[in-house]
């Protein structure tokens, strides 16, 4: 059963709109808004609400909005501080329907792969105890629905390339990690 009560809001932010979507279970889902939109990322903007249909947003959505202030808060921040933790409730709903393995491997990510670092698809998979799933690590990093709370532009090619992401291209993803690699 795929719980509907979800709170949509979209927020302006460095890397363009963000759509961040919970209920009183937990986070739904956090998109880009346009991901065809070429992103310049701006730290000049601000991270802040712009348009939601309630002035009572869901707790979920409020932790979502401090991590994201302070991921994009600049050099020095620190957003592991206020991690929106995914094993805490209720940090994500558990009716939006998401694979055992894929959850697992969020939550391994989420809380093994910290901010300035980064793995291969393959050690992400030893990571979650599944060795020879390093394709099916790939299928979870496609489909996440938590853009950079759940960081997939942290798991790069086992070559030291890359790679694709679906959360904006590969451009997106190359400013994340130099974004991110910064001390």
């Amino acid at each position: 059963m795929i719980c509907n009560k979800h709170v949509p809001a979209i927020f302006a932010s460095p890397i363009g709109e963000l759509e961040i979507a919970g209920c009183d279970k937990g986070m739904h889902y956090i998109k880009r808004v346009d991901k065809t939109v070429a992103v310049v990322p701006d730290l000049n903007t601000k991270f802040k609400l712009i348009e939601s249909k309630t002035e009572n947003l869901p707790k979920s959505v409020q932790e979502c909005i401090e991590w994201f202030s302070e991921y994009f808060a600049g050099e020095g921040a620190d957003p592991d501080k206020h991690s929106v933790t995914l094993s805490k409730t209720p940090a994500f709903c558990p009716g939006i329907g998401i694979t055992e393995f894929f959850w697992k491997v969020y939550t391994t990510l989420a809380s093994e792969v910290k901010f300035g670092s980064q793995c291969s698809y393959s050690q992400l998979a030893e990571l979650v105890k599944n060795p020879n799933a390093s394709r099916a690590v790939g299928a979870a990093m496609k489909n996440n629905p938590f853009l950079i709370v759940v960081p997939c532009h942290r798991v790069i090619k086992k070559s030291g390339g890359i790679g694709e992401y679906s959360g904006g291209g590969p451009k997106l993803k190359e400013w994340l990690l130099k974004y991110e690699s910064r001390s």
